[in-house]
């Protein structure tokens, strides 16, 4: 999943990179190879299954699966999400590149590391496209070695799976067909250890081309879940204009659903950020939502976008900003809900406050009798409110 503009980067919150006790699951405790039941091929281990969703104390499990993408810069990223660990899934945080051979460099943070075991949330950390080349994937023998070296990192560091987020990819068949192949022998490979895949898709019908390399159906035949990374329609790059406006996030899910993604292996991207251009101009600044709720703005909500918007002047020059704020997130799971989906997947952690936390946490029905969700009673309203506050002057 890619950090704001990740189109342009790499997107779905990530964090910092291996030990050892090979054989071991997250726990530390000793895995078995999972026995083929009945009806599999001799020697074809059953796909592994997703953790089941995790819910307060004296609540039933939440009716989504909730993933917090993460990423290497600190670890106060977890300052919010530390609180109300129970509302995250799994963490899938940023922490190694395949490069072009093959070969996987890796850059993981301890600390969130830790705070994952501590809580008990599975790690299933990312796995990008170092410098988005496609180079890996049009050379069979640097794909086996790619696959043979992120299987042994999984193993050695007892993730509970990898998520492959290749981005920047040349739209080529060979490319293309590279993927699916490259995603279709890792899920092989760490199915047979009974650990999970995800992989991160660009909608069809992005602003771009550069969806070409995702072939859904294939991809989907072969991985455990599938992030549709439905944010980033405007970005850096692009004119001012809604993140992830709803009728665009609703082509995509139709879309998916069409080529024969199933609808419990769907993860929809859910942004929590949101760009600040000056007029006339395609570069654009990335804002978080807990920064957006300190710029002491008045937004104008547009029904059509479901999305937030708002200007404001500065050095002279106009500014326009779109953000995803709670009341998207409302919209994003009310589809995820409708169309049976699996759950989201949330770009990033360390945008959000505990204001997000506490209208996800209602939104998925995640909230101890009395509404305290962040330690404290919740306030009527939260989540779709006007944010208020004190003007930061900062951005990026």
């Amino acid at each position: 999943m890619t950090s704001p503009g990740r189109w342009f980067l790499t997107l779905l919150l990530c964090t910092g990179l291996g030990a050892a006790m090979a054989g071991c699951g997250a726990t530390g405790t000793p895995m078995r190879r999972p026995t083929a039941p009945k009806g599999l091929p001799k020697g074809r281990a059953p796909r592994a299954a997703a953790p089941a969703a995790r819910g307060a104390p004296g609540l039933p499990a939440q009716p989504l699966h909730v993933v917090g993408f993460a990423v290497n810069a600190r670890h106060a990223s977890f300052e919010a999400v530390s609180q109300v660990p129970h509302l995250v899934s799994e963490v899938a945080p940023f922490w190694y590149s395949v490069q072009p051979d093959g070969s996987v460099t890796a850059m993981k943070a301890a600390e969130t590391e830790a705070w994952a075991h501590r809580h008990g949330v599975p790690l299933m950390p990312l796995f990008n496209n170092a410098k988005s080349s496609s180079a890996v994937l049009t050379d069979a023998a640097a794909r086996r070695r790619a696959v043979a070296n992120i299987a042994a990192i999984v193993r050695a560091n007892h993730y509970d799976g990898a998520s492959v987020d290749f981005q920047g990819l040349a739209a080529t068949p060979a490319v293309r067909s590279g993927l699916s192949s490259f995603v279709t022998a890792l899920a092989a490979r760490l199915h047979a250890m009974g650990k999970r895949v995800t992989v991160d898709v660009i909608p069809t019908r992005q602003a771009t081309a550069m969806h070409g390399a995702y072939d859904e159906a294939a991809l989907g035949k072969a991985a455990d879940q599938v992030v549709l990374m439905a944010y980033d329609r405007h970005a850096d790059g692009s004119p001012p204009g809604p993140v992830a406006p709803m009728p665009w996030v609703r082509q995509a899910v139709r879309h998916a659903l069409a080529v024969g993604l199933k609808p419990g292996q769907i993860l929809l991207g859910v942004a929590n950020y949101g760009y600040d251009w000056v007029e006339g101009s395609t570069k654009a600044a990335t804002v978080g939502y807990a920064q957006v709720q300190q710029m002491g703005v008045r937004p104008i909500w547009d029904a059509a976008a479901g999305e937030y918007h708002f200007t404001y002047t500065k050095n002279g020059q106009r500014h326009i900003v779109w953000y995803e704020g709670t009341r998207s997130l409302g919209e994003k799971v009310a589809l995820a809900k409708a169309n049976h989906l699996s759950g989201i997947a949330i770009w990033r952690l360390g945008y959000d406050n505990a204001q997000y936390w506490t209208a996800l946490g209602r939104l998925t029905g995640n909230v101890p009798k009395g509404g305290t969700v962040m330690g404290r009673p919740m306030r009527p309203g939260t989540g779709t409110g006007t944010p208020t506050g004190r003007p930061t002057g900062r951005t990026g």
